[in-house]
């Protein structure tokens, strides 16, 4: 056996071998951008490389053989202790494990901590023990600021109304943002990774890829077309398709921006309709129409226009209206242009004359109103043209016709105001006679009871006579204007209107005469008798004054002669008349009964109650007149009051001839 040991040179060779792998060793070290530093099973630093030192701010002579966790790893990103025993670092060691961890945080000498992102290896000697641990670790406080900026981002995209798609330069959805989650229905998970063209309509497809070849060539592509939802309704979208680039220049893919316009397309397509239909009406309509701008020239007029003055569209256009208008119109037209340019009124209508081509008047109710801008700026007047010569022609005829019957209504009036002078004259004689009878009651007891049955003769007579004369007189003339009426055309309503008024005035008369024939003699008595004329009157003054009556007869028929059913007639209307003037009454009790031989009519009110003053006033002509009535038949009047509880008229006139008393009565 050869006892074979190395020479001098070999070991001379072999060292410097040893050294210049180390040297080569601490180049690659010093040389590396990450931190790199070995530990033993104490945890104590053994080596350290320039860049791990210079990220913590310490020199590596201070590290050797200190216990780095004591260093930088002594406490958590919260800022709580982190123990020993805890650290993935001495982990490596204690079990052999590879620990990657990118969710702490290194403490440096100025007591600022950094994230990072580190490795620790156990290192392992020839035998495969475990003798330490080697950590390779990086500052990725850069790295977090740039995913926290893509976090921001991402937020700001999602924050976006707007649908926002970004893909891969082979259409492949990359990036799909919450606006594109609610327009399309998709979520993000569902389309990550998938083509684009599943949101496209089928027969899109080919459209799609050319609008990518557009955004390739030109970096840019805007339009709109159909997509489609989840759900499988369609919308119009307004895209907007760019063309990413990385920090090289090099295209990387694209980005969409997509809205929502179906609302705004339906929109557009109804205001075309309408300006459509706003078209054909100024082109077609039967009214002439014309726009005109601030300097009062026609810009555009319809072919009515042009039919109603004869000129062709090319002569009109250039003229202003004040050209073809007649010129007594043309400072009222000017003047009312000025104040709806001006903003003083909205609108106006005017009716004036235009000369035609051929020198007629052209008769014309113009409608005027002005087109202003977003500002209120005026831009056009816009003219609604109505041909009112016809209307005029007949309002000229109407008008004559107006003044033929206005005449002859006049003359019918004068006539009819004569005849009602005449009867008021009459009636204020009668009334003459009769104060002057009352005066002389004892000489003219005899005289006065003629005259009241001549008076009653002479009523009848006169009714008769307003009612026959008057009356026809009335119908005649009210029958003519009715002829007169129906004869009017469509277009003459204010004529109507004016013999609408001469009827309503007639009616009136025809009620007045009606009432002074009934105040006269109401017929009602003559014809029904005595208990259809009470109850006529009592109804009529219930229905005048709004005071309840009660009207009681017995027996139901009561047979009476005229001259005596005129007195109880007469002597009721006059306690009616004094209850509603003096009593203040809200109720009346009427009663007409047979008593024997005798008629007695009772009238009791729940007024204020009549005084034995009121009832002894020789003033009283009303008391005395039913005295002075009843007194040649041989009938009473008996009135009684109480204060407060009302006034009680009894009449009792025999039925054959007799005495008379008046018995008046007061507590």
């Amino acid at each position: 056996m050869i006892d074979h040991k190395p020479s001098n040179t070999e070991r001379r060779r072999t060292e410097e071998a040893i050294d210049r792998l180390r040297h080569q060793n601490e180049l690659i070290l010093n040389a590396a951008g990450e931190g790199i530093y070995g530990l033993d099973l104490d945890g104590k630093i053994t080596f350290v490389n320039p860049a791990a030192a210079r990220m913590i701010e310490w020199r590596v002579e201070e590290l050797i053989g200190k216990t780095m966790h004591d260093i930088l790893h002594y406490s958590k990103p919260d800022g709580s202790p982190y123990p020993r025993e805890e650290c993935p670092i001495h982990a490596a060691f204690r079990d052999g494990t590879v620990y990657h961890v990118t969710d702490e945080v290194f403490w440096r000498k100025d007591g600022m901590c950094f994230p990072v992102e580190y490795i620790s290896t156990p290192i392992r000697d020839d035998q495969g023990e475990v003798i330490g641990a080697v950590v390779k670790f990086k500052d990725i406080t850069e790295q977090r600021q740039a995913e926290e900026k893509l976090r921001l981002q991402a937020q700001l995209l999602d924050s976006v109304r707007e649908s926002i798609v970004a893909t891969d330069l082979e259409g492949h959805v990359v990036y799909w943002g919450k606006g594109a989650e609610a327009l399309y229905g998709y979520r993000a998970d569902e389309v990550i990774g998938k083509p684009i063209t599943f949101i496209v309509e089928s027969h899109e497809e080919d459209e799609e890829r050319r609008r990518i070849d557009a955004v390739r060539t030109r970096g840019l592509w805007c339009g709109q077309y159909w997509q489609r939802r989840k759900d499988g309704s369609k919308f119009w979208a307004d895209t907007v398709i760019s063309l990413v680039t990385d920090e090289k220049g090099q295209p990387c893919g694209f980005i969409g921006i997509d809205r929502d316009i179906t609302e705004r397309k339906r929109a557009e397509e109804a205001l075309r309709e309408s300006e459509e239909r706003l078209r054909k009406i100024f082109e077609e309509g039967p009214l002439g129409m014309a726009i005109i701008d601030l300097d009062y020239r026609f810009v555009k007029v319809n072919g009515a226009l042009c039919k109603m003055v004869g000129y062709t569209e090319q002569e009109l256009t250039g003229l202003t209206f004040a050209e073809i208008t007649h010129p007594e119109d043309i400072d009222k037209d000017v003047r009312l242009s000025e104040q709806i340019f001006g903003g003083e009124i909205p609108f106006f209508h005017l009716e004036k004359r235009y000369i035609k081509k051929d020198g007629g008047i052209l008769w014309i109710g113009l409608t005027a109103c002005v087109i202003r801008d977003e500002q209120g700026k005026p831009q056009y007047g816009l003219a609604m043209i109505e041909d009112i010569t016809e209307r005029k022609r007949a309002e000229e005829a109407l008008r004559r016709l107006n003044e033929q019957l206005e005449l002859g209504f006049q003359e019918r009036t004068a006539k009819l105001s004569e005849a009602i002078g005449i009867l008021e004259e009459q009636i204020d004689e009668r009334h003459r006679a009769e104060e002057e009878l009352l005066s002389s009651r004892e000489q003219l007891r005899a005289l006065s009871t003629r005259l009241l049955s001549v008076q009653e003769e002479e009523r009848s007579r006169i009714a008769r006579e307003i009612h026959d004369e008057l009356g026809q007189a009335l119908t005649g003339l009210k029958i003519d204007l009715t002829w007169v009426a129906q004869r009017l055309a469509p277009n003459q309503e204010h004529v109507k209107k004016k013999t609408d008024w001469m009827t309503h005035l007639i009616d009136t008369t025809v009620q007045t005469v009606r009432r002074i024939s009934t105040e006269l003699r109401p017929r009602i008595l003559d014809h029904l008798g005595l208990v259809a004329a009470l109850e006529w009157q009592i109804r009529e003054f219930q229905d005048r004054t709004g005071i309840a009556c009660m009207f009681t007869k017995h027996p139901e028929e009561i047979t009476v002669h005229v001259e005596r059913a005129t007195t109880v007639f007469r002597i009721c209307q006059e306690a009616l008349t004094n209850v509603g003037r003096h009593a203040f009454a809200t109720r009346i009790d009427l009663s007409l009964t047979k008593v024997g031989q005798d008629l007695v009519l009772e009238v009791r009110d729940n007024g204020t109650g009549i005084t034995k003053e009121a009832v002894a006033d020789p003033k009283s002509l009303g008391l005395i007149g039913m005295r002075e009535r009843v007194l040649p038949m041989g009938g009473d009047v008996t009135i009684k009051g109480v204060r407060g509880k009302g006034t009680a008229v009894t009449v009792r006139i025999p039925i054959r001839e007799g005495g008379a008393s008046l018995v008046g009565e007061s507590t």
